[in-house]
């Protein structure tokens, strides 16, 4: 695939750009790896920088300062841990600029008493920098709350001290915070696992990463290179200026070696469908690389297994599932659709002003964020209000600004993610379901705010339903399915 096509594909698999979405992976890691079991063994660290490399080009630095500190407000607190992480460069053609100011304190025994991150990226000169700030206080118990600057939060049960590596999940996952709610049931959805004292595996159903690591007899680290899937990153112990000297970015064909190791970004059928924005009824077979994994089904998207790796899916666009069941959670605000803030709720009912029938809310959701926000490749976190405030970002941003607008208005509503037929291929794509109102009952009625469709068409098959922490158990299928289209109407 060329440099060209990637960059029109990226958007779509938002899930597998390590480099910009992932955004503290690194540091989290770092953490892990800095901080010894023993409290005996933790090395004092004064202004320690590291230069940062990317398949050999210095685009960045990290600093590091942990020492000895104890606080009258924080009876708890025992050590102070400063991290500063510092990315410039120009992965796929885009030029990014990435700022991450970690302030950490711990206890005794390392676990942690609260933490702050500080987050800016910044994508072209023609596009706004984004911002979030981050924030956790904790118990002994691990027991405390984690916030960001949206006006919403989530509480933390860990059942047992927490610790830096802990927050590794939450992390890993595309930055969502969604990612730490299987700790209040057991669920590690990632595990970290020290091969050696210079080894760190990170092993999920969703993406293997391996780290090494190398120390002076101090316990001071000097070298580390991490491996993730389309970067390898490299940070080496420097003098502060020659880490904080100004990054070169990528050339030309260095940025062709880049995307010559991501996989393709869409499905090409065996067969190509004429008109798919018009297709009411597709059957089809889905061919996984390893077992099948579970796929929604339901009246509309019908999902029955063929052998081990392979499911035929029946996808009736006339047809809608019932809207069964709890439906609180999808009224109810989250870190990224933040429908309560006050942009949210103004822009809901300036948009539904004069409307009681509820499938003509959801149409009308559908086209004003369609209208209001312009599509492109957006690195960060798709925060609604904040999507609201720029008019930019891909079907991440435009999918959870349309769950915090429908939700703000009363419409439960979901996010679902998947694959799209477009121009050829099947493309990696998110959109949303409402429940609404009907006279055959309350029905999911299907979204389509990136495409401006209010009927959608049988193409989009759902793969995942949920945030973008669900959406990212798509990563290891991008470039590995295949399909054959049996029937098409």
């Amino acid at each position: 695939m060329t440099l060209s096509g990637l960059r029109q594909l990226a958007a779509a698999w938002r899930a597998r750009r390590q480099g910009c979405r992932r955004y503290a992976l690194v540091a989290a890691v770092v953490f892990a790896l800095l901080l010894p079991s023993s409290v005996h063994a933790a090395p004092v660290i004064k202004d320690h920088y590291l230069t940062c490399r990317i398949y050999g080009v210095h685009v960045g630095y990290m600093r590091l300062d942990l020492s000895p500190q104890t606080d009258r407000k924080q009876p708890r607190q025992a050590y102070y841990l400063e991290l500063d992480d510092v990315r410039d460069y120009n992965p796929l053609g885009l030029s990014v600029r990435e700022e991450h100011r970690w302030q950490v304190r711990l206890a005794a025994d390392l676990s942690l008493v609260s933490f702050e991150c500080d987050t800016k990226s910044k994508t072209s000169p023609d596009f706004p920098e984004t911002r979030l700030l981050l924030r956790g206080r904790f118990d002994e118990h691990g027991r405390g709350r984690l916030e960001t600057d949206a006006p919403s939060g989530m509480d933390i049960d860990a059942g047992g001290p927490l610790f830096l590596y802990d927050l590794l999940p939450l992390l890993d996952q595309a930055g969502t915070l969604q990612a730490l709610k299987p700790y209040t049931a057991s669920i590690v959805p990632a595990t970290l696992v020290p091969s050696s004292t210079t080894h760190l595996s990170i092993d999920s159903q969703y993406a293997e990463s391996v780290l090494i690591v190398e120390r002076d007899d101090s316990g001071v680290p000097q070298r580390l290179v991490m491996n993730e899937d389309l970067f390898e990153y490299e940070w080496k112990a420097e003098p502060a200026e020659r880490a904080t000297a100004p990054p070169r970015m990528l050339s030309a064909a260095e940025q062709e070696a880049v995307a010559a190791r991501m996989p393709a970004g869409g499905i090409v059928p065996q067969r190509a469908l004429d008109e798919p924005e018009r297709t009411r009824l597709l059957r089809l077979y889905l061919h996984f690389p390893r077992e099948r994994r579970p796929i929604p089904s339901g009246l509309r998207q019908a999902v029955t297994a063929v052998d081990w790796n392979t499911a035929e899916i029946t996808i009736s666009a006339r047809r809608l599932d019932p809207a069964d069941g709890d439906l609180a959670p999808y009224l109810a605000p989250d870190l990224f659709a933040n429908s309560r803030h006050p942009d949210i709720q103004k822009a809901a009912r300036e948009a539904l002003r004069g409307l009681s029938d509820e499938p003509a809310k959801a149409a009308r959701l559908t086209h004003y964020v369609y209208q209001k926000v312009q599509y492109e490749v957006c690195p960060g976190l798709p925060v609604a209000s904040r999507t609201l405030r720029y008019g930019a970002g891909d079907c991440t941003e435009l999918s959870t600004l349309y769950a915090a607008l429908a939700r703000a208005a009363g419409l439960p509503c979901r996010i679902v993610a998947g694959l799209v037929y477009r121009n050829g291929h099947f493309h990696y794509h998110a959109w949303n379901e409402v429940a609404v109102q009907t006279p055959d009952g309350r029905l999911w009625l299907p979204q389509d705010p990136s495409l401006g469709l209010s009927d959608v068409d049988a193409t989009h098959i759902v793969l995942v339903e949920g945030n973008v922490d669900r959406q990212i158990a798509l990563g290891p299928l991008i470039g590995k399915l295949s399909i054959d289209i049996l029937e098409a109407q």
